[in-house]
């Protein structure tokens, strides 16, 4: 990740970063050989098995943000149909402490197209599958906050990829050999380990603050627009 240390270097000297909430880090993942569909499932429970670790590990923005909304947490419109029943199976799971049901719901997806209908129809999700119908063929992770730096970058990264190693590498069909999802710091951090990523990983309860609120950009171009309007825009330049 020597690159991220570059770029933010360069970064660092040009400009100022400032933190707000409504900025985010989307990670585009990749694997070699390229995503098939058995590689998008065992991600898609993956993610599922660990939804509410994954959520309580993100400041409070990002836990209520309509532009990385929990894949199998919050009713669809009613056309999605498939994934609703996806949403009332993990609330089952969490009610009877059984994944079963749901990982086969996912294992029974015939096509690509399919499993996106069941776990990820929409873009603004956490877990965004929509790049497999287009050239970029990437998973996107879009819950991540803000980047205030290189060590931010690294540590999102960090979770993301372990995320993903951990997921592809689980026995689905043995529910009672997945890791207790209440020791999900311990699990990722025992991937990172083995990818020679750890360094990277940070302390969880140090990532959970928001930042202050300064204006936006989109406020600060409002305000601009109406001063503008008024004629009293050079008064303020």
């Amino acid at each position: 990740m020597v690159e991220l240390d570059v770029v933010w270097s360069v970064l660092g000297s040009l400009f100022e970063t400032k933190e707000h909430q409504s900025c985010s880090t989307h990670i585009h993942i990749s694997i070699e050989d390229g995503w098939s569909l058995q590689n998008l499932k065992q991600l898609a429970k993956g993610w599922i098995y660990f939804e509410g670790e994954i959520m309580a590990a993100m400041p409070k923005s990002r836990r209520e943000c309509e532009w990385a909304r929990p894949n199998c947490s919050q009713e669809y419109e009613p056309r999605y149909d498939a994934a609703n029943e996806m949403v009332r199976l993990y609330q089952e799971a969490l009610d009877q402490t059984s994944f079963s049901p749901l990982f086969k719901y996912i294992d029974d997806s015939k096509s690509i197209d399919e499993l996106i209908a069941r776990v990820a129809p929409e873009r603004c999700l956490s877990w965004n599958l929509q790049n497999m119908r287009n050239k970029c063929k990437t998973v996107e992770f879009r819950r991540p906050p803000q980047s205030r730096d290189a060590g931010d970058c690294k540590h999102w990264l960090a979770f993301s990829l372990s995320i993903v190693q951990w997921a592809l590498a689980a026995d689905f069909d043995n529910e009672s050999t997945l890791e207790n999802p209440r020791d999900f710091e311990g699990t990722l951090q025992q991937v990172a380990e083995n990818l020679g990523i750890m360094d990277s990983l940070r302390e969880f309860d140090d990532l959970k603050e928001d930042a202050e609120q300064p204006m936006s950009l989109h406020e600060s171009l409002r305000t601009m627009k109406k001063k503008m309007e008024k004629g009293s825009l050079g008064e303020t330049l």
